[in-house]
């Protein structure tokens, strides 16, 4: 099944129709970021991306249809629940992992004649197993004080936690191939994932058995489950006892990224549980409802765009690439802002009777997703700026995080779903302008022209 699913993906089967349109999209979207026809080192760059990235984007749009479905089937109060449960499992377990594993891109990324990526997968191993160690049985012991502190039942808090480790090895597992340069196996861990999910929740949805929240759980676990068989014969490959000087590397530039992606996912996570705090998970269901119709497609999109980016970033002065950025994201608001209030009237038909819709939730989810993705983009982009990009980017993040203790406690008692989003836009907002102001110092510093 493996070798099927990397030959579907592989970039060499592509037909030459299919190669020839994704050529002409990869070379509107460079000549719309940068105003200039793309180089033929830039187009080749891009194409070939695009044609891995369209695959990928099937499978995020067949999760966003599941995750719709889900809600379907389980209600505004389950839908709430079960929006609590990956919250809690991104933010507790989550870093742990995607720390390391960025952490082993890095290294195995850069030529070492002394070391194999075996070596340093091996390391980044021994970390999370070290971190998930220690960590993992304090959240289990303390089950009943962190969910009374966050107002929910220990089942919850408890599959919360079962959920971060299977989450993060999913991501890990991403990250193994991304080090490797192996999309066609990034690709099918993707496939895998969406697609087990996809066939799950139909099974549930078509069978006509009620509400049952368990079976569900089920379904989303054994899902992530499947995303990660792919990796599995890459780690036992590389297990082996790591020196303690290398372990110590790796933390020390793993536990950098640890502060990062806690605050960025503390953010980003932190609305939910606020939300259930102050309203209960009825309230989450519904907000998640708009959160999943909204800024989950677009959130699918600014993955794929940060990535076709990437490679770009090197080719202009950063100066160039920033104005760039921000005309394209001023040209592209606009219209993306109506693909939101579009395809969120429409995913709410496919949520059912048990979600209502108004005007008014999805006009401030989408507000919040333009203003999320705007930040997202320059983040991505100020990453490429060394390291005190990165403490400029945990400050913004802690403003975000301050912004929504300050404002969601008063805006959900008041306006419910509609309080929650105009919170998370103010935050974005906010956050966005730190980023924005900070490039531009970086900038300034560097000492950088013009150069067009």
């Amino acid at each position: 099944m493996n070798g099927v699913i990397r030959k579907y993906l592989s970039l060499s089967n592509s037909p030459m129709h299919e190669i020839k349109l994704l050529s002409q999209a990869s070379d509107f979207g460079y000549k719309l970021i940068t105003g200039r026809s793309p180089t033929s080192t830039s187009a080749r760059i891009s194409s070939s991306f695009l044609t891995l990235a369209y695959k990928i984007a099937f499978a995020k749009i067949l999760v966003t249809i599941s995750t719709i479905l889900a809600g379907n089937f389980l209600g505004a109060s389950y839908y709430g629940d079960l929006a609590i449960v990956l919250a809690i499992g991104n933010f507790w377990c989550l870093p742990f992992f995607t720390c390391w594993g960025l952490a082993y891109v890095k290294f195995a990324s850069e030529k070492n004649s002394e070391k194999t990526s075996d070596d340093y997968l091996n390391e980044a191993l021994a970390m999370i197993i070290a971190t998930i160690s220690l960590i993992l049985p304090c959240l289990f012991i303390f089950s009943k004080a962190f969910a009374t502190m966050i107002n929910v039942s220990p089942d919850i808090w408890v599959w919360g936690c079962v959920f971060g480790v299977l989450m993060g090895g999913y991501y890990f597992s991403k990250n193994v191939f991304q080090a490797s340069q192996e999309w066609s196996s990034y690709a099918a861990c993707e496939v895998l994932f969406a697609s087990s999910l996809t066939l799950g929740v139909l099974v549930l949805f078509l069978a006509h058995t009620g509400i049952q929240f368990g079976p569900m759980l089920g379904v989303f676990a054994l899902a992530h489950v499947a995303g990660i068989l792919l990796v599995f014969p890459v780690l036992l490959r590389s297990l082996r006892l790591p020196k303690l000087k290398d372990l110590l590397k790796m933390a020390a530039y793993g536990s950098g990224l640890l502060i990062s992606f806690g605050l960025s996912l503390l953010a980003m996570q932190m609305d939910k549980l606020l939300i259930n705090y102050y309203a209960g998970s009825g309230v989450v269901g519904q907000y998640h409802a708009y959160y999943v119709s909204t800024f989950g497609l677009l959130s699918s999109f600014s993955i794929i765009l940060n990535n076709y980016l990437l490679p770009l970033y090197g080719k202009h002065s950063k100066k160039t690439v920033k104005k760039a950025l921000m005309r394209f994201l001023l040209t592209a608001s606009l219209p993306l802002w109506v693909c939101c209030l579009f395809f969120g009237r429409l995913a709410f038909i496919l949520f059912g009777k048990s979600f209502s819709f108004s005007w008014i939730e999805i006009i401030w989810a989408s507000i919040f997703t333009i203003t999320i993705f705007w930040l997202q983009v320059m983040v991505f982009f100020s990453m490429t700026l060394g390291k005190k990009a990165l403490f400029f980017n945990a400050v913004a993040y802690i403003a975000f995080i301050a912004v929504q203790l300050i404002t969601m406690p008063f805006l959900i008692p008041l306006h419910g779903v509609t309080g929650a989003f105009q919170g998370m836009a103010a935050a974005s907002t906010l956050g966005f302008c730190i980023v924005l102001t900070t490039i531009s110092f970086l900038l300034k510093e560097k000492g950088e022209q013009n150069e067009i």
